[in-house]
């Protein structure tokens, strides 16, 4: 048996050389991630830009920039709202909040005051520049062929759906003291249909969205700028400035469209069929009463998309949707025949030409201005906007 002996100091000399090569090296690497770290904060805060700010800057960065960030704030009542004074390249929100110049508070006597109600298909979120959104080229448009008087504000909030916008023309619309609103809306009210079981489908829309919450807290890893920027790039967690994660949530018995991997599968399509556009309709009917009711006239326009683009991700998306958007339109229809609003067929014979589209649903600037003169002209058939002056 071999008896162990004692290490020599040769050993001892070269076990220390390897243990302060380690230390060092270890230390070498803590130098150099904090460095990294302290070097991607600096250029995230100073110098990124703007959309790459906003996919990975923490919390603590968005509070502390003056970079709000695009999707909006909080917002008691409606969940969040565009950021008021916002001013980014050729785009801007006024001071009250909407898409584009200031307005004049109180309306001005002379005015014939317009305001576009919806979702980002109203915002017209593919355009960057807010003269080329819908209401915008509404604007321009029906002040060429009928009055200068006329003026039309942007009051569409990316992500609203009926639930939404009724609150937004309660609490922020009606100060406006518009004499004439426009609502599209559609697609954002086809996903609160999607929730199981059938009993989860409410008026208070509670099967769909969890109630609001202020922060999803970040984990650990987040805390540091280098880790949460790869976490965010792979898809492992979301940007802290997304709206998803700062001020709703989806409810557990929402659904959607790809299959849940805790719970037994359900087709969209059963949803569907188990849940139809009840509350979208009471909540747009109620709105056009309320509406009236104020001397202010409704008018439901139907909403358009486009079955034309090819390379969706997920291709079952164009294929549902396009069976449910029928659906949503002959609700809205009802809901202006029992409300009292006007309503126009704009879905009817839209083009679907993918030239007008950036996406299924969201217009370019070409396809913002056929929509807005196509708008602008049954308005004037309708005789609901003033006639030119000595016309």
């Amino acid at each position: 048996m071999r008896v162990p002996t004692a290490p020599t100091a040769a050993s001892r000399t070269r076990r220390g050389a390897v243990l302060r090569k380690l230390l060092i090296s270890a230390a070498a690497l803590l130098v150099f991630a904090v460095l990294l770290e302290i070097g991607a904060r600096i250029w995230l805060v100073r110098f990124a830009p703007d959309d790459v700010f906003f996919d990975y800057a923490s919390v603590g960065q968005l509070e502390t920039s003056n970079r709000p960030p695009p999707g909006g704030m909080g917002h008691p009542y409606m969940g969040y709202a565009p950021v008021p004074g916002l001013v980014r390249g050729a785009d801007r929100t006024n001071s009250l909040g909407f898409r584009g110049d200031e307005i004049a508070q109180p309306k001005p006597a002379s005015e014939f005051r317009i305001v576009c109600l919806g979702g980002s298909t109203t915002f017209t979120t593919c355009e960057k520049d807010y003269t080329l959104s819908y209401p915008a080229q509404l604007e321009r448009w029906l002040r060429a062929q009928a009055s200068d008087r006329i003026r039309v504000v942007n009051a569409g909030v990316a992500g609203f759906g009926s639930w939404e916008t009724l609150v937004n023309f309660e609490f922020r619309v009606l100060d406006l003291d518009p004499d004439l609103v426009i609502v599209y809306h559609g697609v954002n009210d086809i996903l609160p249909r999607l929730v199981w079981p059938p009993e989860a489908y409410r008026g208070d829309n509670t099967g769909f969205r969890a109630a609001p919450r202020h922060l999803i807290w970040p984990s650990l890893a987040e805390h540091s700028t280098v880790l949460r920027m790869l976490l965010v790039r792979t898809g492992r967690v979301l940007p802290h400035s997304q709206l998803d994660r700062n001020f709703f949530a989806h409810a557990d018995t929402y659904r959607g469209l790809r299959p849940h991997p805790d719970l037994p599968p359900v087709a969209p399509e059963q949803m569907l069929d188990a849940n139809p556009p009840i509350y979208f309709e009471r909540n747009l009917e109620n709105l056009a009463v309320m509406a009236r009711h104020r001397g202010i006239v409704p008018v439901f326009v139907s909403f358009a998309h486009t079955t034309r683009f090819e390379d969706d991700p997920l291709p079952q998306y164009r294929v549902f949707f396009a069976r449910a958007y029928p659906e949503m339109n002959a609700a809205l229809k009802d809901a202006a025949d029992q409300g009292g609003a006007v309503f126009m067929d704009l879905a009817k014979d839209f083009p679907e030409d993918v030239e007008l589209w950036c996406d299924a649903v969201h217009l370019n600037a070409d396809g913002a201005r056929l929509k807005a003169e196509r708008i602008g002209a049954f308005l004037l058939e309708q005789q609901l906007v003033p006639p030119r002056e000595g016309g």
